[in-house]
């Protein structure tokens, strides 16, 4: 457990990685539009955990035409960045308790 909490503890201290909208974007597409077409060639079940958080937050990729503005419409198009990438980051912590 104290893992975990100094795993959290940087959420709200460091930006988030180059590709990690990617990934967010990618699970996004999922459970918003039903399809998984962003970047295939990893498997859905960690992106999907990673976007779950923002998703039921509020954040969406609505009708983005292309994977790089569904990136950054899930970080930036609620204006609540921080809160969406911790959202985004806590979804990933069952993965490193397993």
């Amino acid at each position: 457990m104290i893992a975990v909490g100094r795993i959290a503890g940087t959420y709200t201290v460091y930006s988030n990685t180059y590709d990690e909208p990617n990934h967010i974007a990618a699970g996004m597409e999922w459970l918003e539009r039903g399809t998984f077409t962003f970047e295939p060639q990893h498997p859905p079940l960690g992106r999907v955990a990673a976007a779950v958080g923002p998703y039921l937050a509020g954040a969406r990729i609505h009708d983005a035409p292309s994977f790089g503005r569904a990136a950054k419409n899930v970080l930036y198009g609620r204006g609540a960045y921080v809160e969406d990438l911790t959202f985004a980051r806590i979804g990933i912590l069952p993965f490193f308790l397993a």
